[in-house]
């Protein structure tokens, strides 16, 4: 039932169950939002299908929860959230944001997949006027009367490199 309308109202139905049990209430505002209120600490379970994001203000809190969690539940660590890719190194105690898969659907939306890369930030001293060698004059013509942007591209050729 895996990918049918039926099953994703009974996985629903199911983890609200068990949210119920382990004393969470669903939020009026959106179904898929749980949220649980232990004195002055408080526990918010944003749910996407089987993915789940926890947002408290008790580390203590969150870790009775995961723990909870795991008897009903296999629970891994976060690797996106909101179009975010988020990985983390805990022996160096780090957290990396990416954002690659998304700027590649845009840029596919757009049919700019084969647009040059450049370096970020831009390096010193590289001339990006508009009437600058290497440049193209439309490098940042604007797209419409919203006076949006885009990007075009000059592929430089063999003498230039």
């Amino acid at each position: 039932m895996y990918g049918t309308k039926q099953g994703a109202h009974h996985w629903y139905e199911e983890l609200k169950r068990i949210l119920e049990l382990l004393d969470f209430k669903v939020s009026i505002a959106d179904e898929a939002i749980f949220y649980k209120i232990d004195g002055n600490r408080f526990l918010i379970l944003a749910t996407t299908t089987d993915d789940f994001t926890i947002i408290t203000n008790s580390h203590a809190l969150s870790i009775k929860i995961k723990a909870q969690f795991n008897q009903h539940f296999e629970l891994g660590n976060i690797n996106w959230l909101l179009r975010v890719s988020i990985m983390h190194n805990l022996k160096d105690k780090t957290i990396a944001l990416g954002q690659q898969a998304y700027i590649e659907q845009i840029l596919a939306h757009f049919g700019l997949s084969d647009t040059c890369p450049d370096v970020t930030p831009i390096e010193p001293g590289v001339d990006y006027h508009p009437n600058s060698s290497g440049v193209s004059l439309t490098l940042l013509m604007p797209a419409d009367d919203k006076h949006t942007l885009t990007l075009h591209c000059k592929e430089q050729s063999n003498e230039q490199l």
